[in-house]
């Protein structure tokens, strides 16, 4: 399940706290604690970005399959659901007031495109 915070103004756009944990038996899937990011590039364009962390489950055998597969896993799941925040937002097109980059952007500040 997905759950999301409340959504603030920040650096030229909007952030969206969010937690993303599994519905199944807790301790053996990660949880992921992260931040939806989307910044106006100009008046057609913006960028949605997500960064965060997640542990991985069952202590220092999870670490071992996290360096293994695991990490790969999450982040094909975290391109997926960067996907799906994508194409609802092209299609409902929500009107978002937004500086463009730049405006208020601290320097040397970079996202991750996922």
């Amino acid at each position: 399940a997905v759950h999301l915070g409340e959504l603030a103004q920040a650096d030229g756009g909007v952030v969206i706290p969010l937690v993303w944990e599994a519905t199944g038996p807790l301790g053996l899937f990660p949880r992921f604690e992260g931040k939806l990011r989307l910044t106006g590039l100009d008046q057609e364009r913006c960028e949605l970005s997500l960064s965060g962390h997640y542990r991985p489950p069952l202590g220092k055998a999870g670490h071992i399959l996290d360096d293994a597969l695991l990490t790969r896993v999450a982040q094909a799941a975290l391109r997926s659901l960067l996907r799906r925040v994508a194409r609802v937002l092209e299609e409902e097109q929500p009107s978002l007031s937004m500086p463009a980059r730049g405006a208020g952007l601290g320097a040397g500040e970079a996202t991750h495109r996922g």
